[in-house]
């Protein structure tokens, strides 16, 4: 056993030894010199590196819908339960027809607010991945203050506002309506 360990602590030793100081007999190193072949550049065509730049975006933009699609169709439930939320909301607000009804539908909902982002939440922890999110803000917004008001407006007679609230709701509720649809035909990834 000692023989093998004095002779691998030499064989570490001459190969140390051997490393600060070069050999007399070895042969001269080759080194790699560049070629004049690999430091020619290449001709750029760069209408062919826009098209192909713009392939690639369009590729990656549907990439990320087709995820998206994906996401929200298997949470799908849980969008219909959001969505029926602020349906019955502004359904509330639309049947009211005293000061009264309207603050009782305005509390009703402020009141459902806090579940209302714990579902959202629920379907998107980090806020990434569902197509909907910023018009369930919207809504949110919508029913919490502003849709309130114009049907107090429309009650004093002034239905302009309520007009502008309705179009803006219906807006967000198409665009999300649409989106789940597209989401309910997505395949598997």
């Amino acid at each position: 056993m000692k023989t093998w360990l004095s002779f691998g602590t030499g064989l570490v030793l001459a190969a140390c030894m051997g490393c600060k100081s070069p050999s007399t007999n070895s042969k001269p190193s080759i080194k790699a010199s560049p070629s004049r072949s690999s430091t020619a550049k290449l001709p750029e065509d760069a209408a062919a590196g826009q098209l192909a730049l713009a392939q690639w975006t369009e590729h990656l933009r549907e990439e990320e819908r087709a995820r998206q699609a994906n996401y929200d169709r298997r949470r799908l439930p849980e969008h219909l339960a959001v969505l029926e939320l602020f349906e019955q909301a502004r359904d509330r607000y639309d049947r009211a027809v005293t000061k009264a009804a309207v603050g009782r539908a305005l509390a009703q909902f402020r009141s459902a607010v806090p579940r209302l982002r714990a579902r959202i939440q629920k379907i998107d922890r980090f806020g990434r991945s569902s197509r909907v999110l910023d018009d369930y803000t919207a809504l949110t917004e919508l029913f919490s203050a502003a849709y309130a008001s114009a049907r107090l407006a429309a009650l004093r007679g002034d239905g302009g506002a309520l007009e502008q609230a309705r179009s803006e709701a219906s807006s967000h509720f198409a665009k999300i309506h649409e989106w789940l649809e597209v989401a309910a035909r997505a395949e598997d990834e």
